[in-house]
């Protein structure tokens, strides 16, 4: 058997071919890992997908989760607080009521089995009623001021519970506060009532002493089981 000489010309070009099966090599490895990625991430968008998704909007009840359930992402929202009528002296003074307070939210990743009572917080003339899931609860807004001859009404002062998923309700002014899931009344003035809020949690509408506030919006539970 034969070899032939070795030169720099056959030297050149054999490390020309190893550069060219190295960059296919580095390209391919590329290749793998990105169709790797995508694959994981269909499997962890499958893997996300509920069982089921249960929501309540009134009421209260027992919720029965599935035996196949391992975990659960809760949303609670308690009711908004109502809107207030104004300050009125002698016809000659009027103060504009405030708009109610939304309600406090909470968002958690939780682990039951079994059941839980709930209750979705009520809408009404004064502080929206609380929300629950079992021992979670979340508190209602707080309804709208007055104010007085001397003094203009205060916005509603915002929940100080915090932490563990809790988020405070937004305050109320003239308008009510509003919620991720609805939008505040708006305040009434010498000729128009204050308008209803919309969808869940926000704060009624607060008027003037010669027209109606409205109540606040009811609220909000969303349980999603995996």
């Amino acid at each position: 058997m034969s070899f032939d000489p070795i030169t720099n010309a056959g030297v050149k070009a054999l490390q020309g071919q190893v550069n060219t099966v190295q960059s296919q090599t580095t390209a391919l490895t590329t290749k793998l890992a990105q169709i790797e990625s995508t694959l994981a991430g269909l499997g962890t968008a499958a893997a996300r997908k509920p069982l089921r998704v249960t929501i309540y909007t009134w009421g209260a009840g027992t919720h029965t989760f599935l035996p196949e359930s391992s975990y659960q992402y809760v949303w609670l929202i308690g009711a908004g607080g109502a809107g207030a009528v104004g300050y009125s002296y002698s016809n000659t003074r009027m103060r504009i009521g405030t708009g109610g307070g939304a309600g406090d939210e909470l968002y958690r990743r939780i682990t039951l089995t079994g059941s839980a009572t709930y209750e979705v917080g009520a809408g009404s003339s004064g502080r929206g009623g609380n929300t629950r899931l079992g021992l979670l609860s979340v508190d209602g807004g707080p309804p709208g001021q007055t104010g007085d001859f001397d003094v203009p009404a205060y916005p509603t002062t915002q929940s100080t519970r915090r932490g563990h998923g809790i988020t405070p309700g937004n305050v109320g002014a003239q308008a009510g506060g509003s919620s991720s899931m609805g939008v505040g009344g708006v305040c009434g003035n010498n000729t128009v009532d204050a308008t209803y809020p919309t969808g869940y949690g926000a704060g009624g509408g607060g008027s003037y002493p010669t027209r109606a506030a409205t109540p606040g919006a009811g609220g909000y539970i969303r349980i999603e089981e995996y």
